[in-house]
């Protein structure tokens, strides 16, 4: 029998969290902590770019999957130079 946990587990890695399981995490980083971190390395980043770095945004077209014929949905991902 498999247990809830490894079940759990599978649907991770087929990148199926449930949203209680991010906020989970996400409660448990210090915020003060994470933005130190975070503006770190993003000055890290712009350094490394002399400023100019790819904006990269993803977005899935809601009901565009068909369940019935095992269609995906469609994804869609813009990039565009920043410059700062």
């Amino acid at each position: 029998m498999v247990s809830p946990h490894m079940i759990h587990l599978r649907k991770a890695r087929r990148g199926k969290l449930p949203p209680a399981d991010f906020a989970r995490i996400f409660s448990l980083i210090d915020p003060q902590n994470f933005q130190e971190c975070f503006v770190s390395w993003m000055k890290s980043v712009a350094n490394l770019t002399e400023g100019e770095v790819i904006a990269i945004d993803g977005k899935s077209l809601k009901h565009s999957y068909d369940k019935k014929f095992g269609n995906r949905a469609i994804n869609m991902v813009s990039a565009w130079l920043q410059f700062s």
